[in-house]
């Protein structure tokens, strides 16, 4: 649902160029979420410049030989997570992070801020779709054409107008977001 509290927390993390990952999964198997940042961590800490101090907000003991090579390449660590799902080997080993543990619990008063109404009632008029779901509907478009057809940004525009979302439609939406079709 490109309307979701996740799916907006996403816009905004890349908005503020953070490298998002999206990942569909198909039925109940393993995601792999886990190699994925473990594989992002030690990717970035030979990148120069790219991070001090890595902050795994994980409580999973998969991640400590990542954590230790991370280490070995002269990045910090933090460790933040909720004292039942932190494995004791995270907070006990003093090998793999460079800072005390952040218990998010005794921070949830700090973390979660409630939003005056007048903000809440901006934000939920603002970009319905993300960037991800107009790029998905786009090339569903462009692929659903007989025979690789041509298409022109006319053809694109009509076709975004005719889905609405919410109180509006795709089009409105992305010229209200990006500035049109040409910018986007």
């Amino acid at each position: 649902d490109p309307n979701s509290i996740r799916m907006r927390m996403f816009r905004d993390m890349a908005n503020a160029n953070y490298d998002v990952h999206m990942m569909e999964t198909v039925g109940q198997g393993e995601k792999c979420v886990d190699i994925q940042l473990a594989v992002e961590m030690l990717h970035y800490a030979t990148v120069p410049n790219a991070y001090d101090v890595a902050i795994l907000l994980s409580g999973d003991k998969d991640f400590v030989p990542a954590l230790v090579r991370t280490r070995q390449k002269g990045k910090q660590l933090c460790i933040s997570s909720m004292r039942a799902g932190c494995n004791r080997v995270l907070y006990e080993s003093p090998h793999i992070r460079d800072y005390d543990v952040v218990w998010l619990e005794s921070c949830l008063d700090e973390l979660i801020v409630p939003i005056p109404a007048e903000e809440r009632s901006r934000r939920d008029r603002a970009g319905y779709a993300s960037v991800f779901t107009m790029m998905r509907v786009l090339r569903d478009f462009v692929e659903a054409l007989p025979n690789n057809e041509w298409v022109s940004s006319r053809d694109i525009g009509t076709y975004l107008k005719s889905i609405q979302i919410a109180d509006s439609n795709m089009l409105d939406e992305l010229k209200q977001s990006h500035g049109g079709l040409r910018t986007f």
